[in-house]
């Protein structure tokens, strides 16, 4: 996540960037993009056919391969970020997008280094208890603190 959460950060050189990806996906020029000229872009730079490898990055970062299934969760962020219902993203729409998902996958991946903490403390917990011969006492007030 760190290429496009500092892609999109919400620094001034931000703009120019996501500005130059989303003229890059708006294949007819219309100064909007539909589902089928993301998924036509997305495609194309995990075929090989495109090399645009900040996007690719943004993308995976993202949890987009170009798999189908990955292609279903770039549909549901379409949909997201149409707000007006129209089939279509603006470049407004396409920039709020990319920061508010980089937003919340920051706040997922705080949440993912937390748990691993616990764990890891918990581990360390067990281990040393069970060397000290108390085991069983730390166990149950270790799965008390987790109800």
């Amino acid at each position: 996540m760190d290429r496009a959460r500092a892609v999109v950060s919400g620094c001034r050189s931000a703009g120019p960037v996501i500005a130059k990806l989303f003229e890059a996906v708006d294949a007819d020029g219309s100064g909007a993009v539909d589902f089928a000229e993301l998924t036509a872009y997305t495609v194309g730079i995990f075929s090989g056919a495109m090399h645009d490898p900040l996007a690719k990055a943004m993308l995976r970062d993202f949890g987009v391969d170009g798999s189908r299934r990955s292609l279903k969760r770039l549909e549901a962020l379409f949909r997201h970020a149409d707000t007006g219902g129209d089939g279509c993203v603006t470049p407004h729409e396409f920039s709020v997008l990319l920061v508010a998902y980089a937003s919340v996958d920051e706040a997922r991946a705080q949440q993912q280094e937390a748990s691993r903490q616990f764990r890891n403390g918990l581990i360390l917990g067990l281990v040393t208890a069970a060397a000290a011969g108390t085991g069983a006492w730390f166990l149950r007030a270790a799965l008390a603190d987790m109800e």
